[in-house]
Formats: C-alpha cells, sequence, structure tokens
C-alpha cells in the first residue's frame, strides 16, 4: 500500500506539474490569439487604406484630366484669338501707314 500511495503521490504532483503547464500554455495560446487578432484588424486598416488612396489617386488623374482638356481648349481659344489681333494690329499698322503717306502728300 506504500507504494501504491507513493506512486500516487508521484502521479499527483505530476497532474499538478501538467496543469501549471497546461494554464502557462492556455495564456500563451490567448495572447497568440489577440496578437492574431490585432495585426488581422493592421492588415485590414492597411489595405482599406491602400484602397482609398489608389480611389484617390484614380479622382485625382481624372480631375486633372478634365482640367487640362480645360486648358488646352483655353489655350486654343487664346491663340485664336491672339493671331486675329496680330491680324488686326497689322492692319492697323498698314492704314497707318497709308494716313501718314497722305498727310506726308498733301503737306507737300
Amino acid at each position: 500500500i506504500k507504494e501504491v500511495n507513493k506512486q500516487l503521490q508521484g502521479h499527483l504532483v505530476e497532474i499538478r506539474e501538467l496543469k501549471t503547464v497546461n494554464q502557462r500554455l492556455q495564456q500563451e495560446n490567448l495572447e497568440l490569439r489577440d496578437l492574431c487578432c490585432f495585426l488581422d484588424d493592421d492588415r485590414l486598416k492597411g489595405k482599406r487604406l491602400a484602397r482609398d488612396w489608389q480611389l484617390f489617386g484614380q479622382h485625382a488623374a481624372r480631375v486633372l484630366r478634365e482640367d487640362l482638356g480645360g486648358y488646352l481648349k483655353k489655350l486654343a481659344e487664346l491663340e485664336r484669338l491672339q493671331d486675329g489681333l496680330v491680324k488686326e494690329n497689322l492692319d492697323l499698322k498698314e492704314l497707318c501707314l497709308v494716313l501718314e503717306e497722305e498727310c506726308v502728300s498733301r503737306g507737300e
């Protein structure tokens, strides 16, 4: 009976040690699970942020393309008006020369 009690005591000590190890492992498991959840949340936030930046970039590119198109039209219009002004200035210059010739010929 002493031998059985001694074996039983040994088994009880081993069970206590295994319970302690089990508790420690369960705590580590919980910490690792929490860390995985945190990292997954962080990954999803990063993914969302990347998508938001992508959408922003697409929107900005679209706006810039539209603005550039408007500016190019405006530039073409201004060039057309400038060509008209150049022609008008040449006409006025020619008229001034004609009037100057008339004044000179009258003054003679």
